[in-house]
């Protein structure tokens, strides 16, 4: 399926819309999809990428959770899932290796070609509140 897809969980107040997901769902069903059968969530960067889907994610169960910054040209990981939030958090640098675990496998990206903003939009960093949720006040 391609498009803008939405998914709901009980644990949700709202319907989620990944980027991009990895789902082990039956395709027959009517949206909103059932967000316990996705294994991995890609989002592009966003505020609701660092403050909300996180938790939301994690409350799910997604077992990965990757956040994708063209404009700082970096990656974020985040595994282990619990109710509070994900318990693994892995950052690096575009042009490396991304090691996404899944149920029953795991998935390596290759961050090299990834797109990258303008250079006039570019930034070596984001403010804490926009990097880490618990920086946020």
């Amino acid at each position: 399926m391609i498009g803008e897809i939405e998914f709901s969980h009980p644990s949700w107040d709202r319907r989620l819309s990944p980027d991009l997901v990895l789902w082990d769902g039956d395709e027959e069903e009517s949206a909103p999809y059932d967000a316990d059968a996705i294994e991995l969530a890609v989002e592009i960067v966003s505020a609701s990428s660092v403050d909300v889907k996180p938790r939301a994610y994690a409350a799910a169960g997604i077992i990965s959770y990757l956040v994708l910054d063209p404009y700082t040209r970096a990656w974020t990981v985040m595994t282990s899932p619990g109710l509070s939030g994900y318990q693994m958090r892995a950052s690096g640098p575009y042009g490396k290796s991304v090691e996404l675990p899944l149920h029953d496998r795991s998935w390596t990206l290759d961050s090299t070609s990834l797109p990258t903003a303008r250079s006039s939009q570019l930034r070596d960093a984001w403010p804490t509140h926009r990097t880490d949720p618990r920086g946020a006040s």
